[in-house]
Order: structure tokens, then C-alpha cells, then sequence
């Protein structure tokens, strides 16, 4: 196919539209003009990345003499998957369910046939998961680095604005949380309203070898099944919250702070765009280089002009495994799948548990 058939309905194959065994409604199956509906949901890179990912498999299913998206089958799913290496079909599993959700969401389909297809080995059942970038690199900042980092961010202060204090709420967010970008900015197609002052809570984690119990704060983050994970809040972090409220008034005037606040706020005082979150996260690491360069740190200077959301929350989960969690804490403190937290791994922690993982967050950056 070719790409003016991606962006063009009337020039989409016939065979790809059509009724299908999977749909509720014979006027409602799931055609390409349903498709672009929810690729407008998207806009830039990730736009065009969903877009190759959807060409490809419609190519796939074309090949297979599959009449329509709709009479797609879970084994159909299984078998494409299985063209490709274990990074691609993380990514092409994470479209391919969002799609087939908003297509069960608007009533196109009963199910959806790429649940339960992706191989269990991969661990991809939540978006948080796959960045928004289709980048699957588990590059984090070294310790040495890091340290260098964080000092020119504290050095800027004598410069501070309130856009600067924006970037830097975010910066420490990315690197103290390890949240994705979505998990931020909410999303519109899997239902993720977007993370919110309310989500921050008290919670009590008991020790399973004594009766030592520790009370600390916590972001409750849902992921795309619903399902929480708590993210242990170092106090640090809660003080740059206040500090970008501060700022955040200079800002956004008469922004009323609550429970329902966005964490991130962006344009008409709703949550900032994946977009939004990712240039500033450059901007101010293009704002750190400077700092080191002047400095004579160089190499660093070059590392930090290539600071992301990825690289921050590669950071945030190497940061836990090398504070002793264990692995298994770390993915799920992280929400992220086995293999990437092995990846990031050099080597397997002790074990350990929730109460010791908050404890040892705690004491990282406080």
C-alpha cells in the first residue's frame, strides 16, 4: 500500500471494509473511515508512528485474505505477532489494543481479539508499559551523571522563572516517579483521565518480618486495566509540588488547587499534552547542558541535552533496583513489564517488599 492509502478513505482496499464476525451491528462494522476517527485523536510523531503500525498490519491481514478489521481473530493476532521480533511486537501490541478499544468503546466490535494474543513472555497488558515514544531504549543516567545533572538544575535557581519552575516540577516528577507521559496527560482513547493532586495519598506499609509498619505519601496510578499501582513519594517531592504551585499562580491565574488539579497543568487548565511534557523536558535539559558546558563538564553537557521522559524514567527504575528493591517491586513500583526492568538490571537484588522499597525511596533524594 501506499501512504496516500493511509490518509485517504476512498482509496483504502474494499477487502478491508465490509461486515466482519466480530461486530455488533452490520451498519456499524469497523471500516477505515473508523480507524482515521481514532487516529485523530493523535497528532506529531505519535500520529505517524500509530499510523505505520496500522498500515502494516492492514497490509498483513490484506495478505492473509482476512475480509475486514472486524473478522480479525485472537489466533489471526497470535500469528502476526509472531512475524516480528519481541520489541516490535511490544509496540504493534500496545496499538493494535488501543484500537480494537476504542472500537469495542464505540460499539464497532464485541471484542477485542489482541487481548490475550501478545505472548506472556512479553509482559504487555498496561500502557505503562510503552512510552509514547517509540523508543524501547532502557538507557538511564549513571550515578556520576545523574548527581551532575541534578546539581545544575538546584544551580539554575538564581535564574528562576515560572516556566522554569514548570520544567523543573517536571523533571523531578519524571525522575522521582517513573510515571509515562499518558499516565500524566491522561487519554482520551484508553480511558485515562490523567494524573491529579488527589491521587497523592497516606498509605501504611507493614513489615512482613517484624512489626515495624512506615507511613509515607504515595501516587496511586491507574493503568489502563484499571488496576493501581503506588508509587512511593520521596518528601522532596512533595516540596517541588508546592514550589511549582507557587510559581504556578504566575502562571495560570485563578487556578483553583484541589483534589481534581492536574499534576501537570497545561492549556485551559487542563492536564499538559504528551507533547507539551516532552518539550519541556528538552528545554530545560538544553538549559542544564549550557550550565555544564560552562562548568567544563562536556560529556555530561552532551548527555543532558539528550534528557527525555524515557530517559528519566529508565532512570527512576534503575535508581530502585540499585537502592536494593527487588526486582519484582521494581516493575511494579515502575508499571512496567519483566524484561525491561531485567534489561535495566545488571544483576538480581536481594529480595525484599513494599515496606522496605518505600523506606529506601525515601531516603534517595531526601
Amino acid at each position: 500500500m501506499h501512504d496516500e492509502e493511509l490518509t485517504n478513505p476512498k482509496t483504502m482496499p474494499r477487502q478491508v471494509e465490509g461486515e466482519g464476525t466480530n461486530i455488533l451491528d452490520a451498519s456499524k462494522a469497523q471500516t477505515w473511515e473508523d480507524v482515521e476517527r481514532w487516529l485523530s485523536n493523535y497528532q506529531g510523531h505519535t500520529l505517524r508512528a500509530y499510523k505505520r503500525e496500522i498500515k502494516g498490519f492492514v497490509s498483513w491481514i490484506l495478505n492473509k485474505s482476512i475480509p475486514d478489521l472486524a473478522s480479525v481473530t485472537r489466533n489471526d493476532c497470535r500469528e502476526y505477532f509472531s512475524t516480528m521480533s519481541i520489541k516490535k511486537a511490544n509496540y504493534a501490541g500496545f496499538v493494535l489494543l488501543s484500537m480494537y478499544r476504542w472500537a469495542i468503546m464505540t460499539g464497532r466490535v464485541k471484542v477485542n481479539p489482541v487481548e490475550g494474543a501478545i505472548p506472556s513472555a512479553l509482559g504487555v497488558q498496561t500502557a505503562s508499559d510503552i512510552d509514547d515514544e517509540e523508543e524501547t531504549s532502557t538507557k538511564f543516567l549513571e550515578r556520576k551523571e545523574l548527581k551532575l545533572i541534578i546539581q545544575a538544575v538546584r544551580q539554575l535557581e538564581s535564574t528562576a522563572d515560572s516556566h522554569y519552575a514548570l520544567q523543573r516540577w517536571i523533571f523531578w516528577l519524571f525522575l522521582l516517579t517513573g510515571v509515562t507521559r499518558t499516565e500524566i496527560s491522561g487519554s482520551r482513547v484508553t480511558g485515562l483521565t490523567g494524573l491529579t493532586c488527589g491521587m497523592m495519598k497516606e498509605e501504611i506499609f507493614q513489615d512482613p518480618n517484624s512489626d515495624l509498619s512506615i507511613k509515607g505519601w504515595c501516587l496511586s496510578v491507574p493503568g489502563i486495566n484499571r488496576k493501581l499501582r503506588l508509587v512511593p513519594l520521596p518528601g522532596m517531592l512533595l516540596d517541588e509540588l508546592r514550589r511549582y504551585h507557587r510559581y504556578s499562580a504566575e502562571l495560570l491565574p485563578d487556578t483553583e488547587l484541589n483534589a481534581n488539579t492536574s499534576l501537570v497543568i497545561g492549556k485551559g487548565k487542563q492536564p499538559m499534552s504528551d507533547q507539551a511534557l516532552y518539550r519541556n523536558v528538552k528545554a530545560l535539559g538544553e538549559k542544564v547542558a549550557c550550565r555544564l558546558n560552562m562548568l567544563g563538564h562536556e560529556s555530561e553537557a552532551a548527555i543532558a541535552s539528550q534528557l527525555s521522559p524515557r530517559l528519566l524514567r529508565n532512570t527512576h527504575t534503575y535508581n530502585l533496583i540499585a537502592l536494593g528493591v527487588d526486582l519484582h517491586t521494581a516493575a511494579e513500583i515502575a508499571g512496567r513489564s519483566w524484561r525491561e526492568v531485567c534489561e535495566i538490571a545488571e544483576n538480581v537484588a536481594s529480595p525484599r517488599n513494599m515496606f522496605d522499597a518505600f523506606q529506601r525511596c525515601d531516603r534517595s533524594f531526601g
